[in-house]
């Protein structure tokens, strides 16, 4: 991006649960036990309609030897961009300045912690919740797609 301090304009344009699936353990799984977060976020620009689509998948699993896969969820948040244009460093490139990722990447998260939430109430994962994380951790490196 040109100017740093240029502001980004955008919205969310919509949120997709993509797929979930929950399986129940055959016991109940104690407050104290060891439960993994998996989180993988994927990024598709489609900067002629001025869109950034943000996938993230979530798996928890539980123990650490041989772990059991629970929850799986795959989803997708549509970010709108207004002045997309802006972030072009060439006509094959864009330059998404990294706190404005963060940013997405912080709703998106949220957002699939309250999802979560919601899906797991009165299950006997209830009591387990996405934790709260630097987004920042989150930026992919190398799953990002430029699409016309």
């Amino acid at each position: 991006m040109k100017d740093k301090s240029k502001t980004i304009r955008f919205r969310i344009e919509s949120f997709d649960v993509k797929s979930f699936d929950y399986k129940s353990p055959e016991q109940s799984v104690r407050r104290n036990a060891k439960v993994i977060f998996n989180i993988t976020p994927s990024l598709r620009i489609k900067s002629k309609d001025k869109l950034i689509k943000l996938g993230m998948g979530v798996k928890i699993m539980y123990r650490k030897k041989d772990p059991i896969l629970l929850v799986e969820l795959e989803t997708e948040t549509v970010f709108l961009v207004h002045n997309i244009d802006e972030l072009k460093v060439d006509e094959e490139h864009i330059d998404i300045p990294e706190p404005f990722l963060t940013t997405l990447l912080s709703l998106t998260y949220s957002t699939i912690r309250g999802i979560l939430i919601e899906r797991l109430k009165e299950t006997k994962l209830e009591k387990f919740v996405l934790p709260v994380i630097d987004p920042s951790t989150l930026l992919p490196s190398e799953n990002i797609e430029k699409t016309e």
